[in-house]
């Protein structure tokens, strides 16, 4: 009975062990299964190093489309930001030997585009001159401001004292006709309004400071 239970035992131990075998070997790949997957992994990268060289040779083929996407993208929101409401004030001081001359020109616009404009014009006697300065400026504002009396659109102040003379030109382009004053310019001493309706005001602010002007801008 005892050798009986004693072989048993033994019989047991080597199916155990048999087993054992049996999963490890199932644990560890063939040499088979690991070439597969080391060649699985090899085409893997080749086809990635494929795929990322034929994006680079698509962004070189299309750089130059890109590029001028690019700009164009930047000059629409440089446009953008240029096409604001506002006003801009620009400044010119001369002295003279015996007038001192101030000039500032105020422009309305809209969308970057001249609406309307006010130029004010001061003579400022020096201390040591002749009152006859002040006198013949006057007398010119007065005589503009007669001759385009009937001009719609344009309207002219003359306002003087002892030392200086100050003239104020308004002019609505919204409402000017320019016909009104090119077949009349003998007539009203060879007046012509400097600007024009929907002019640019980079144009504008771009010749003025050419001639010694300085601007700024107030926009909204």
């Amino acid at each position: 009975m005892e050798e009986k239970e004693k072989q048993e035992s033994v019989e047991q131990e080597q199916q155990a062990g048999v087993e054992t075998k049996q999963e490890e070997s199932a644990k560890i790949p063939t040499s088979a299964e690991g070439t597969t997957d080391q060649v699985k992994g090899k085409k893997h990268q080749t086809f990635f190093l494929v795929l990322l060289f034929v994006v680079f040779l698509a962004f070189v083929y299309f750089l130059p489309e890109i590029t001028s996407f690019i700009k164009k993208q930047q000059q629409e929101q440089e446009l953008k930001a240029s096409e604001r409401d506002g006003t801009m004030r620009c400044t010119f001081t001369r002295e003279g030997e015996n007038v001192d001359y101030e000039i500032e020109q105020v422009f309305t616009y809209e969308d970057n585009s001249l609406k309307k404009s006010t130029i004010t014009t001061t003579n400022r006697v020096k201390g040591n001159s002749a009152e006859s300065n002040i006198v013949n400026a006057e007398q010119s504002c007065e005589n503009l401001k007669q001759s385009l009396a009937l001009i719609n659109g344009i309207t002219i102040d003359c306002q003087g004292s002892e030392m200086n003379q100050v003239t104020t030109e308004t002019i609505d382009y919204t409402i000017l006709d320019l016909n009104d004053l090119t077949s009349n310019v003998a007539e009203l001493g060879g007046f012509a309004p400097e600007y024009e309706l929907n002019q640019n005001m980079n144009t504008i602010e771009r010749g003025l400071e050419q001639n010694g002007y300085t601007c700024s801008r107030t926009e909204y």
